[in-house]
């Protein structure tokens, strides 16, 4: 039973399908039949259900097939779940909140590492970041304007340090420079520039022949007799002159050389007088001169005639004289034969000329070779020109013992020198000029 009371009845309900509140009481109490009745009226139909309007009528809604499958639900969990909501109890949820511009509020002060943090608290915790920060350095678009915006900054950083140089016992490269100190006296542990070095080695003495100025000292030999290369200060002075005035005033007292002291040890010499007799020194006489003596005294004296050049450049004489005549005449050019070979021979000189009328070979000195002797080889192309000069005589040595070219050009002149080496068996060629005109 409905405990419900009809105020009035309808014989004939609107065709709304309404049924007004003031149509009810509390007087009466109505059946289910009743109310079955009035349902009829409504006309209701499959899955739709009956409900009452804001303006105290009746209406049917729908049921979807979603709204069945909740109203099927076995509980409120079941429900629940249909529906994605969560429990007041709480639980995990998927997907993304939309507060379509609400707040969430009365939340708790975050302790997990998840926990949904408030506004007060992430006002705490930026504020505890930033601290006491200059206002230039308080977010962190000016910290990463103040390290360049340099993603790498550490790795610059540690770049940029490795090529420092450490504090301690730096090994510096490249030409490092420093401050210079001023002055020349500084003792302290700073840096020594090279002006600085300079500067003190200015006050400096050479090693060699020093000129020393104010009063320099040095350490005073023992004794009075050193006679090394150590430097004689005014105490050694001193001492030597002490010991050499006892012997000087020894010798006043006697007036007899033998009582001097540490005297040299003299020759026979010594006791022999000067003059022109025998027995006597030589005295030089006024602008430097000897006096006239007899030659006929004289020994080892060449006696025999002038030296010949031959002579000369064979060194086989002995008791001739070489004259400044003689040595004059040895330095002449001595012809040579032109021929196929040609002959040089070392007794007529040291000066040859030839004029080549063929490719020829030239002969090595005849004779006795004397070490470091020079010869000079004056050659002449004849009119044709272009011949050839070969040397390659063992004996003879030129750069890199290869070809010895001389010029060919007609009628000109080629000069090359020979020098005699050690052992006196070979003779060093080297080329002086080609192609000029000689006499």
């Amino acid at each position: 039973m409905l405990a419900y009371v009809r105020r009035k009845f309808r014989a004939n309900p609107p065709t709304t399908k309404r049924v007004g509140a003031d149509e009810w009481n509390a007087d009466l109490e109505i059946s289910l039949g009743t109310v079955c009745e009035l349902l009829a009226r409504l006309n209701i139909s499959a899955d739709t259900v009956p409900y009452f309007t804001a303006s105290d009528g009746a209406s049917l809604a729908v049921l979807t097939a979603y709204a069945r499958t909740v109203l099927a639900a076995e509980d409120a969990a079941a429900a629940m779940a249909l529906l994605g909501a969560l429990a007041a109890a709480g639980g995990v949820m998927s997907g993304n909140i939309d507060m379509d511009g609400h707040k969430v509020i009365g939340l708790a002060t975050p302790t997990a590492g998840n926990d949904a943090a408030h506004k007060s608290y992430v006002d705490t915790a930026i504020a505890n970041l930033v601290a006491s920060s200059p206002a230039a350095l308080d977010t962190l678009n000016e910290l990463a304007a103040a390290l360049g915006d340099d993603a790498n900054f550490a790795t610059t950083v540690t770049n940029a340090v490795a090529l420092k140089a450490p504090l301690a016992s730096p090994a510096l490269t490249g030409t490092p420079t420093a401050p210079t100190v001023a002055g020349s006296t500084d003792s302290s542990t700073k840096i020594s520039t090279t002006a600085f070095v300079q500067a003190v080695a200015a006050l400096l003495a050479p090693l060699a022949s020093p000129s020393l100025t104010g009063s320099p000292t040095a350490p005073t030999v023992a004794g009075s007799s050193d006679s090394s290369t150590k430097i004689a200060t005014t105490g050694f002075v001193q001492a030597v002159k002490s010991a050499f005035a006892a012997t000087l005033a020894a010798v006043a007292s006697s007036g007899v050389y033998a009582d001097l002291t540490g005297k040299p040890a003299l020759g026979t010499a010594a006791a022999k007088d000067y003059g022109t007799s025998a027995g006597n020194l030589v005295e030089v006489q006024t602008g430097g001169k000897l006096p006239a003596l007899d030659a006929s005294n004289l020994t080892n004296v060449p006696s025999g005639a002038e030296a010949t050049d031959a002579q000369m450049w064979a060194e086989t004489a002995a008791s001739e004289f070489v004259s400044p005549r003689r040595l004059g005449s040895s330095k002449a050019w001595v012809a040579l034969t032109d021929a196929a070979t040609i002959a040089v021979d070392s007794t007529r000189g040291r000066n040859f000329n030839v004029t080549l009328g063929g490719n020829r070979t030239l002969g090595f000195p005849s004779g006795t070779l004397v070490e470091g002797d020079e010869y000079n080889f004056l050659v002449k192309q004849d009119g044709t020109g272009s011949r050839t000069l070969n040397v390659s005589s063992s004996g003879y040595k030129h750069d890199g013992d290869t070809a010895f070219v001389i010029g060919t050009t007609a009628n000109k002149y080629s000069l090359f020198t020979g020098k005699v080496l050690p052992g006196a068996t070979m003779i060093l060629l080297q080329l002086v000029a080609v192609n000029f005109t000689g006499p």
